[in-house]
């Protein structure tokens, strides 16, 4: 009878660090296939082209390790590279020297700076308050390499109430966008405008722009020709200009002129921004000119009649 004897052969397998090759500001990586028995001592290393510093955080000693990067501590760029060379390279590292049987190895693995840059919004009127019922446009002005479905926007409008604040949110996607926010009269409120990139290799990173969000405040404007007011009812723009006022069809507008001894001396309803009121045989004097809205006061002026 013959027997086949079959011999048994070690085999090894090379070592390789699993993990991504862009440093965030936690990242981990594992050793795989370390011989058993060995002991492994890591090394971080950052390029002086990059900013900041990396520092391993856990797992020291193991084979699975965790490194930051821009810790905030006083520490030398990247832990730096111990293994004798005395130059420092331009490449961005982790490696693992592994030490078995009084042998030492090491295996590196070149680290990059993450892709997918934080977005920079551009904003029309951006400085000022935001006044209900007009538009504003914003556009991302960065963020070259990244697809248009990668760049999203949230805009949050917050109302301010008595009984707390009433929060809404819009989203869009793509490198611009526009909003038209409305708030009741008296109300006031705050838009945020958040662009977001999604495509970050490290996660979304995103920036924000906050205003102020108040209604139209509107004023009289008035001239005098013959025996007749001619009144231009204006409001607040964008930029703090004056514009023609929109009224809001929903709502009753009256204009009254009074008189602090003789009281009101003439009323007219209002359906556009400019009005004529006849003022034939009244007395030279002061007189106030008042607007309402729903039978609430909302402006006024004095007007001087000869």
């Amino acid at each position: 009878m013959t027997v086949c004897l079959f011999a048994l052969s070690h085999v090894a397998f090379s070592q390789t660090i699993q993990g991504p090759d862009y440093y965030c500001d936690t990242t981990c990586y594992q050793l795989l296939n370390a011989p058993t028995g060995s002991t492994i001592n890591w090394i971080v290393y950052l390029s002086p082209l990059e900013t900041g510093n990396l520092q391993i955080i856990s797992g020291q000693g193991t084979s699975y390790v965790c490194i930051a990067h821009n810790v905030p501590s006083p520490i030398s760029k990247g832990n730096s590279d111990s293994d004798g060379r005395g130059i420092p390279g331009t490449t961005s590292y982790i490696r693992a020297a592994i030490t078995h049987n009084g042998t030492t190895t090491t295996v590196t693995k070149n680290l990059r700076h993450p892709q997918g840059q934080t977005p920079t919004i551009s904003a029309s009127n951006s400085t000022n308050p935001w006044v209900s019922g007009t538009t504003r446009n914003f556009s991302i002005t960065n963020c070259s390499s990244a697809s248009n479905s990668d760049l999203e926007w949230v805009i949050m409008k917050i109302i301010n109430y008595s009984s707390g604040p009433d929060t809404t949110f819009t989203y869009d996607v793509g490198r611009t966008t526009s909003y038209t926010p409305t708030i009741p009269s008296g109300r006031l409120g705050s838009v945020t405008v958040t662009a977001i990139n999604t495509g970050k290799e490290c996660g979304d990173n995103s920036a924000s722009l906050t205003f102020g969000l108040c209604n139209t405040s509107k004023s009289l404007l008035v001239n005098i020709d013959n025996n007749q007011l001619d009144i231009f009812i204006q409001e607040d723009g964008e930029g703090g200009q004056k514009v023609v006022a929109q009224l809001d069809g929903n709502k009753e507008y009256v204009l009254e002129l009074w008189h602090n001894l003789y009281g009101r001396l003439n009323a007219k309803f209002v359906n556009s921004a400019n009005v004529q009121m006849n003022i034939e045989g009244l007395a030279s004097g002061v007189y106030v000119l008042v607007l309402k809205e729903n039978n609430k006061v909302i402006s006024q002026t004095k007007v001087q009649i000869q």
